[in-house]
């Protein structure tokens, strides 16, 4: 009884760790940028980073709590579950890409945030896949890296760092932590068994509901200053407010193991 208490102690540790260790370093990226090149610049990369994540969560509908559920459930299926989710999510990704280029300034900026978003969604898909197997301290490992690379090229790039470079730099991280995850899971993602099943959508609903409310209400009062404060003004309030969502983000995820 002891030993069985002790490794679900081990396994709420690493995942608490795995969890908690990315949003600690995160307003290190923030501080250098200010520090670097003023807050208007973190301003207008948080204004695209929100627009980039908030398509992403709604891409990703929930599929980490929906598939933990359904592993559980057909452990044999687990594969199947996890790809078939994926491909079903697909043409909201292509439809939340092509918003993104109506947004962005040019081609340049198109193709940067479309090529974060697809990383980011596929980042999230793997991390039932990363409870599931408890590779909590490659996907840390893997986390820590991809900031450690944005930090070095911020203090690199000094005072010719710019929106596009900083967009370019936070892409490759995670395009990199996709990869990383992608050659760690290869075996299970190798060969392609899922389908399309719009059913999945339709189960895995309230787990996206949940998290997209949750999520709104975080930021709702983000997307309302946006609209009514003036540009110079609204980039400063990006970057302090940028501070609180992260400082949130920790507390949420305190809890989440447990």
């Amino acid at each position: 009884m002891l030993s069985k208490l002790l490794l679900r102690g081990r396994r709420v540790l690493a995942s608490a760790a795995s969890t908690l260790l990315l949003p600690l370093l995160s307003p290190l990226v923030a501080w250098l940028v200010i520090q670097q090149r003023g807050a208007a610049l973190w301003g207008e990369f948080v204004a695209l980073m929100l627009l980039v994540y908030l398509a992403a969560h709604i891409a990703g509908w929930g599929n980490r709590d929906f598939l933990l559920r359904e592993f559980a459930r057909q452990p044999a299926q687990a594969v199947v579950l996890w790809q078939s989710l994926l491909l079903t999510r697909l043409p909201l990704v292509a439809l939340f890409a092509s918003g993104l280029c109506f947004i962005a300034a040019t081609p340049w900026q198109a193709a940067l945030l479309v090529i974060w978003l697809i990383a980011l969604v596929l980042d999230q898909s793997f991390e039932a896949l990363v409870v599931s197997r408890q590779a909590f301290g490659f996907a840390a490992g893997t986390d820590v890296l991809a900031l450690a690379a944005i930090c070095g090229g911020v203090i690199v790039a000094g005072a010719q760092l710019s929106l596009d470079l900083l967009l370019a730099l936070f892409t490759l991280g995670s395009v990199f932590s996709v990869s990383a995850l992608s050659l760690r899971f290869f075996a299970l993602v190798r060969r392609i068994h899922g389908h399309f099943d719009m059913r999945l959508l339709t189960a895995a609903w309230p787990f996206f509901t949940l998290g997209l409310t949750g999520m709104l209400q975080s930021r709702a009062d983000l997307y309302v200053v946006a609209l009514r404060l003036p540009p110079v003004i609204w980039r400063s309030t990006r970057s302090s407010s940028a501070y609180w969502l992260m400082g949130r983000r920790w507390q949420i995820r305190c809890c989440c193991p447990l």
